[in-house]
């Protein structure tokens, strides 16, 4: 394969839409981070966010399924799938002037904390077993993270089923 083939490999993917668009409302919660905890005598490991994240992830699970729910859907993909997922935040008070305003100077994009791909851990691992049989089966994904005009953060996912179509000619 020369370099020219690689450069084409994600043109190959086809993706079909099967779940979604879901909205899940709520503080979006990373996955990633761990710390040590001890109990009777026994280390274990566990997530630094610990409740909040399972809070998070139970959210995502059941926003989801009520969204298969809607297009009668209760079986969890067993194939191949990408996850799309556009993170929203409320604009922070220093997009806007005195006045109320917005500001001139404001980002739409959110490149301050929380970390896109630990965002993303936390969302594979809540719709594993609820959107598809495990989160391994996820072999692409995009995710956004934005400031919006709404009084409350959260996330929006797609689901798609993908393929593989090496004999694709232009």
């Amino acid at each position: 394969m020369d370099s020219e083939e690689l450069l084409t490999i994600g043109d190959k993917l086809r993706h079909v839409l099967v779940y979604g668009p879901a909205i899940v409302y709520g503080e979006p919660t990373t996955q990633g981070d761990h710390s040590l905890g001890f109990r009777r005598n026994k280390v274990f490991i566990r997530h630094k966010n610990g409740k909040r994240l399972d809070s998070w992830r139970k959210v995502v699970a059941w926003t989801f399924r009520a969204a298969m729910n809607r297009v009668k859907a209760s079986t969890p993909l067993a194939g191949c799938v990408s996850v799309r997922i556009d993170f929203f935040y409320p604009h922070p008070d220093s997009h806007y002037t005195k006045t109320g305003r917005k500001s001139k100077q404001y980002a739409d994009l959110k490149t301050s904390s929380p970390d896109g791909d630990k965002l993303e851990r936390a969302i594979f691992d809540a719709l594993s077993r609820v959107a598809y049989v495990d989160d391994r089966l996820v072999v692409s994904c995009h995710w956004t993270k934005t400031f919006q005009d709404v009084p409350t953060p959260g996330a929006v996912i797609w689901v798609y089923s993908v393929t593989y179509q090496d004999d694709v000619h232009d």
